[in-house]
């Protein structure tokens, strides 16, 4: 055994040499957080994007996305020459909260099956080769070194089904938002993972949750308002009303509402902001509305991807035309969910509740900051006015593609 020393020196030997010891592992992250290098005994991963990963130097692997849904993933190998060689393409057919639970090649053959429990750990994998993805529970990485998820803000255990340090958004959470902060009591376990439901909810980010555009369910997990509570008076069933509100909520994700160049999913940048009686000449709430213009486009997109995929299951002649007929009709509930959001924010930002500040388009409201311009406590109105939208909207459609008459 090493004297502790000993232990020192041999530690200093491996930094001073760029080597791994023992069970060690080594993360680089830059300015915003993210992971950029990840080393350890089994080698070193570069992370340059989400797009473009390379292990050891010689793996790259590129991957596709549909909005933040991982749909393929391109792994080549580079000899020592330099020359890059495709080795294998992935195709992932996700469940409802995004996991990779089938997986094909680009001959649509089979590659890998993968069965959750609740909270991510494996109850099954079986693969047709020793090659396995790494991108599992709700398409996010499990490193092999560790076995713990890694989500961008935090790491996560499957196994304990809880994270390893706390939710960020703890101060903002003393102040009693978002999701009504300390006062949920769910809020107070700052290691919890999804609001103790991860059959309902992921965590993209490994930060705090949803409310509206996503839904909220009472202590007994019943849906009492929001996207997924609409979804299912209108018609949807529970996993699809879910399907559509986590693309409802992640237009947040995707489109920053404080940044200039993608409020027009939230405002109604048509307006004429050059005038100072802006108002006077409003074009909220009608066809010139930027969010109505949005809604409507990405409900097109929606009723045409629902429909090919009824045509795929219609004339459906294997299990892998069944699959691409589930992939293109999830991927029309998704686009709906996305038209859904700025349609909803008709309401919560309305003209009386939004002011342009150097330039910009920003809330205010009853309480401090803005922020009970989308609290469906605080303005009740707003609640009812989405919920009427989102109903006509989501029945519209079911009706358009054939699922009501």
């Amino acid at each position: 055994m090493m004297t502790r020393q000993e232990e020192q020196l041999f530690r200093l030997n491996c930094y001073s040499n760029n080597r791994i010891c023992g069970n060690e592992k080594h993360y680089r992250y830059d300015a915003n957080g993210e992971r950029i290098i990840k080393k350890s005994e089994l080698g070193e991963t570069q992370y340059v994007s989400a797009n473009y990963i390379v292990r050891n130097k010689t793996v790259i692997s590129k991957h596709i996305f549909a909005g933040n849904q991982r749909v393929a993933s391109t792994v080549s190998m580079k000899d020592n020459c330099g020359t890059v060689s495709e080795k294998n393409t992935m195709y992932f057919h996700p469940d409802h909260l995004g996991s990779s639970s089938y997986v094909t090649d680009k001959k649509g053959n089979f590659f890998e099956m993968i069965e959750y429990l609740p909270y991510g750990e494996t109850l099954y994998d079986e693969a047709a080769t020793v090659d396995k993805t790494e991108f599992r529970f709700t398409s996010k990485e499990q490193d092999a070194e560790t076995g713990l998820y890694y989500h961008g803000a935090r790491y996560r255990d499957a196994r304990t089904g809880v994270w390893l340090s706390v939710d960020p958004i703890l101060e903002s959470y003393l102040e009693g938002e978002p999701n009504e902060g300390i006062y949920s009591s769910i809020n107070l376990n700052l290691y919890h993972y999804a609001g103790n439901n991860p059959v309902a909810y992921n965590d993209p980010t490994g930060m705090w949750g949803e409310d509206y555009h996503l839904g909220h369910a009472d202590a007994n997990n019943n849906w009492d308002y929001g996207t997924v509570q609409v979804g299912q008076d209108a018609g949807f069933s529970e996993s699809e009303a879910i399907e559509i509100s986590r693309a409802c909520n992640q237009v947040d994700i995707d489109h920053d509402p404080t940044k200039k160049e993608e409020q027009h999913y939230h405002f109604n940048t048509n307006n004429d902001m050059s005038d100072s009686h802006w108002r006077d000449h409003s074009t909220s709430d009608t066809e010139l509305d930027s969010r109505i213009i949005l809604s409507r486009a990405h409900y097109a997109n929606a009723v045409k991807l629902y429909k090919k995929g009824q045509a795929l299951e219609k004339n459906a002649k294997n299990y892998y035309d069944i699959l691409m007929a589930e992939s293109y009709k999830k991927s029309g509930l998704r686009e709906l969910g996305t038209g859904a959001h700025p349609l909803q924010d008709v309401s919560a930002h309305s003209d009386d509740m939004v002011i342009v500040l150097f330039g910009h388009w920003s809330h205010y409201g009853p309480g401090s900051g803005g922020s009970d311009t989308d609290n469906v406590q605080v303005r009740p109105n707003v609640k009812i006015q989405s919920d009427i939208r989102t109903y006509n909207y989501f029945k519209e459609f079911r009706k358009e593609v054939g699922l009501d008459q």
